[in-house]
């Protein structure tokens, strides 16, 4: 929680499991910023009251980041992948941009394409820029109805997720055109994350991952996905 804490600090909060990564043979680490968050249950809180980037000072804040993943690499050859999630301090495509903006290239991302497009980013334009800094993707897809009951019901993040905000790539409303392309044509060379984030009675879990398998695997196999994706 570097938004709360000092960097010393932070680095012994996660010693123990940085060392484990180390040990078994992990490049990244996945972070994710938990501190400034709403009430005692963030993510049971309505989605209006998401922490927003300006409440921490940006030059300070980024630069603990900056620190924080130097010597991550240095001490455990870690890269630092900052996850960008809704509810969380760097969720919108203004505040991913300042914090790429103001970050350098050893802070990594965990691009998740649900929250990038439940919070409005520009996904093409985020992979074109920083597209180099990804160092790991989580690929689910969003569902329009449940999108649109979450701002206009103002939801939490859990209830949200409970109607079935997320399903699995090539279920929902997500463009995965640019997505698809960008794994296939850039230098990315990191795990691709499916995400259900479902109901396992609703959506059983090897039916469910093996068909998203089979989606994924189809649609990077052709040359460009921008005309197959849509069959």
């Amino acid at each position: 929680m570097l938004a709360d804490r000092s960097v010393e600090a932070e680095l012994e909060a996660v010693r123990e499991h940085a060392q484990l990564l180390r040990q078994l043979g992990a490049k990244v680490m996945v972070y994710g910023e938990c501190g400034q968050l709403p009430g005692e249950t963030p993510l049971d809180e309505p989605i209006s009251l998401s922490a927003a980037l300006s409440r921490v000072s940006l030059a300070a804040y980024c630069h603990k980041l900056n620190t924080f993943a130097d010597l991550l690499l240095r001490d455990y050859d870690l890269q630092l992948a900052y996850h960008h999630h809704l509810m969380m301090l760097v969720e919108h495509d203004d505040e991913l941009e300042r914090f790429l903006s103001h970050t350098h290239d050893n802070v990594g991302l965990a691009f998740d394409t649900g929250h990038a497009f439940v919070a409005g980013v520009e996904i093409p334009r985020v992979l074109h820029k920083y597209g180099h800094r990804i160092r790991h993707l989580h690929l689910k897809d969003v569902r329009p109805q449940v999108l649109g009951r979450l701002y206009r019901e103002n939801l939490s993040f859990n209830e949200a997720v409970r109607a079935g905000l997320f399903t699995i790539p090539g279920d929902g409303c997500i463009d995965y055109a640019p997505i698809l392309d960008f794994v296939r044509d850039s230098d990315y060379r990191g795990w691709l994350i499916i995400e259900a984030e479902q109901d396992p009675a609703m959506a059983p879990p090897l039916a469910t991952a093996s068909r998203a398998y089979a989606w994924l695997a189809h649609h990077l196999s052709s040359p460009s996905s921008s005309e197959e994706y849509a069959s």
